[in-house]
């Protein structure tokens, strides 16, 4: 898988690869979680972290080529249909162009947090806080 995923590349557009990098990174994890050693702590950390590298490429990927370097495709979709900007729902008035900047900016902020390691820990206290609520002392 990642050796056709490198071929193609180098025949294809490398940013079009570069969007689909999650694919390799779901290859590394499967191969780590079904080989010698599979439900060992270190091949678990193996296969996290393939999908977590895989998936943050994609999002930087998607960010760059979809928002930040040319946003004037989302802006004609944000065109056709207006009510996907967020940023007027909640009474922020903001122009499509706008809005694309700052959707590609988070995407690749999540993303940068996602490769560093970061966002995979935000889900830890807010799994604290959901506990907190079903018990009762949180209302």
């Amino acid at each position: 898988m990642l050796v056709l995923t490198g071929a193609v590349a180098l025949l294809v557009d490398p940013l079009t690869v570069l969007q689909a990098a999650y694919l390799p990174g779901a290859a590394i994890a499967l191969l780590a979680l079904t080989g010698k050693g599979a439900g060992k702590r270190a091949t678990v950390a193996t296969a996290a972290c393939g999908l977590r590298v895989g998936i943050a490429v994609s999002l930087i990927a998607a960010a760059f080529a979809e928002k930040l370097a040319a946003p004037a495709v989302t802006e004609a979709v944000l065109q056709t249909h207006p009510e996907l900007n967020v940023l007027d729902l909640v009474g922020l008035d903001a122009s499509p162009a706008t809005f694309v900047l700052a959707a590609g900016c988070v995407e690749a902020l999540i993303a940068g947090l996602l490769l560093w390691g970061a966002a995979t820990e935000i889900g830890a206290p807010l799994r604290l806080l959901e506990r907190i609520r079903r018990v009762g002392v949180l209302s």
